[in-house]
Parts: structure tokens; C-alpha cells; sequence
């Protein structure tokens, strides 16, 4: 847990990720790995080999800055949480995607050869993933992230697209039964960018022990946590630098998949096309009762409500915003 202690301190709100991406830096060079940023993002390569796993996980989280002295780290039992002390009150300390982090960086310590991508402002729409530098992708034999709350989900889909191989799934078949996961479907993270973009490589998102992500409640639970890190281990032995390449036929739906196709007054359901496939829309908004075609992990909203919850949300997306990003009534999921 000593590693994790240092990491759930610092905070890092999307687009103020200094802290964390130093610390990253600094925790990866005195294991004599090979450093290098672009564009925000970090990279990361151990020793030498023709083919890496690879490691994702951002460096973003949805909670604002409060004074370092007053936010606090609480282990209670099996549980972990923060606390702000100005106010006795629950706060946030961005488990998404510090677990992660961890998990990644635990994975370094221990494997001989592995990258690690830590990409930036992955919660306000993966703008980090999305300008990765993809040539660091060449010699990756596959991608696994820990970006999913609970302990049970392994993300194979997300928004139609299949993000890893059947013979990738049917290798660590046996592994999903020891540690107690099952196939998912998901929404945005970075390992869905990637894809996006055309990594060709089979990518997958575990459940990583945290719950009630991007609420002031949230929390870790320790046996959780540890059980992922010990599927992840175990996953890396079983796999090594095996390759799993990914078909493109896979993609069903990119890059349209994360477009949002709505009626402006959200008044009747919404029909959209992509290439010669047609989809109609059936689910109702759970904030105001119209149609939608949004469904995340947490709710299904419409564009209106859902654009209202993440303004809600990232109240200072404003402040953080940098060069080349605008604020938006259309984020993307």
C-alpha cells in the first residue's frame, strides 16, 4: 500500500495534471525506464524486447483543487476514502484513475520488460488518448486498462465496437473464472480511443475495486483492489509478449460510435446512420423523460441533461481549459 499512499494525495483535476505526471515521471526514471511526454501524455518503456503489454491509465480526475491540508486519506476497515477536513465532509480523491495508476506502476516494478501509457484529460472526453502518439503502439502485443468501477466487469465492447479478439478472451478464460470476471460492455476510456485511432491490438478495461466513481462518496475497497492487481499479474505471466492482433471488422460502428444523434427539443426519438447500417432510438431520458441515445455507466440521459450533469460536474472546466480546448454544449461520450 506504500505506493498507493503517495498516490491518492495528489490531485489532479483534468488539464491540471502537473503533480501526477511528475510523479509518474519521476517513479518510472529511478526504475531506469525510458521517459518521454508529448501533447500532456506520458509513455513509458522497460527494457528491451520485440513485443510489450502495455499498461493504460489516466492522469485526470473529475474533482477540483482543495487545500492540500485539509484533504485527507481515511482507511477505515476494508475501505478507503477521503475527507475534507474544512468540513467533516466526504470529497472526492479521483480512485478514477489513481487505482490504475497503481496497478500500472506495481506492474512495472515487477515485469521486465512493459510500456505504460498515462495519457491526460481522459474524463472530459479522452482528449489525451485521442492525440496519442500511435507510432509508440508498434511493437505493443495488447493493452490493458483498470478503469472500471466494481469488481467483476472485464470491458470487451464499448458502443458497439469489440475492443479485444475472441482468442485474447479465450486465453485468459480460465483467469476470468479464478478472480471472478465476466465479459462487459462499457463506455469511453482511453483503451476505446485507442482503438479508435487504429492500434489493431486487443484491448480490454477491468473492474479495479472503486465505487460511486465521480461522487463525493466514493470509495476504495482494499480486497478489491488487490484482487485486480492480482488478475493483472497473473494475466502478464500467463500472456507475456504473446501478440493479439485485433481485426478491423471489430469496429462496427467507429467512428461514429461516440456521436450523439439527438432531435434539438429531445421531443421524439432520435435515428441514426452510419455507412448503410440503421439504428432507431428507444430509451428515454432519465433526468426529463425524453428520448436519448446517450447511455453511460452511471445513467441514460438526453443531450440536454447530459450536457447539464457534466457542466454541473466540471464546474471549473472553464479555468482548466488550455489552448485547443473550448468549452462545449456537445462533449462527446
Amino acid at each position: 500500500m506504500h505506493l498507493l499512499e503517495k498516490i491518492l494525495p495528489i490531485q489532479s483535476p483534468s488539464y491540471q495534471e502537473e503533480q501526477m505526471i511528475q510523479f509518474i515521471k519521476a517513479h518510472c526514471r529511478a526504475m531506469g525506464c525510458k521517459v518521454w511526454a508529448n501533447k500532456g501524455n506520458v509513455y513509458i518503456t522497460k527494457g528491451k524486447a520485440s513485443r510489450y503489454p502495455c499498461m493504460v491509465a489516466h492522469t485526470d480526475t473529475v474533482f477540483d483543487f482543495i487545500p492540500q491540508e485539509h484533504l485527507q486519506v481515511y482507511y477505515y476497515e476494508d475501505k478507503v476514502f477521503g475527507v475534507d477536513t474544512r468540513t467533516s465532509t466526504l470529497t472526492g480523491l479521483g480512485m478514477d484513475d489513481k487505482i490504475g495508476i497503481w496497478i500500472a506502476l506495481k506492474m512495472l516494478e515487477e515485469q521486465d520488460h512493459l510500456k505504460c501509457f498515462f495519457p491526460h484529460a481522459e474524463e472530459v472526453g479522452a482528449h489525451g488518448s485521442a492525440k496519442a502518439t500511435m507510432s509508440f503502439f508498434r511493437d505493443v502485443a495488447y493493452c490493458i486498462q483498470c478503469d472500471r468501477m466494481g469488481n467483476s466487469d472485464l470491458v470487451t465492447e464499448i458502443y458497439g465496437t469489440k475492443i479485444c479478439s475472441d482468442q485474447f478472451l479465450n486465453d485468459i478464460g480460465g483467469l476470468m473464472g479464478k478472480f471472478g470476471y465476466k465479459p462487459s460492455t462499457g463506455a469511453l476510456t482511453d483503451v476505446y480511443q485507442l482503438v479508435i485511432n487504429g492500434i489493431n491490438k486487443s484491448c480490454i478495461n477491468t473492474s479495479t475495486g472503486y465505487y460511486n466513481p465521480h461522487q463525493m462518496d466514493e470509495y476504495i475497497e482494499a480486497r478489491d483492489i488487490f484482487n485486480t492487481l492480482d488478475f493483472i499479474r497473473s494475466i502478464l505471466a500467463l500472456l507475456g509478449d504473446k501478440t493479439y492482433d485485433l481485426p478491423r471488422s471489430y469496429s462496427k460502428h467507429a467512428p461514429y460510435a461516440t456521436r450523439s444523434y439527438y432531435t434539438p427539443a429531445c421531443s421524439k426519438p432520435a435515428q441514426a446512420k452510419q455507412d448503410n447500417n440503421t439504428w432507431e432510438v428507444y430509451n428515454c431520458c432519465s433526468g426529463c423523460g425524453h428520448y436519448t441515445v446517450i447511455v453511460d455507466d452511471y445513467f441514460t440521459l438526453c443531450q440536454a441533461c447530459y450536457d447539464q450533469y457534466y457542466a454541473d460536474l466540471f464546474f471549473t472546466y472553464e479555468r482548466r481549459a488550455r489552448q485547443g480546448v473550448k468549452k462545449s454544449s456537445s462533449l462527446e461520450l
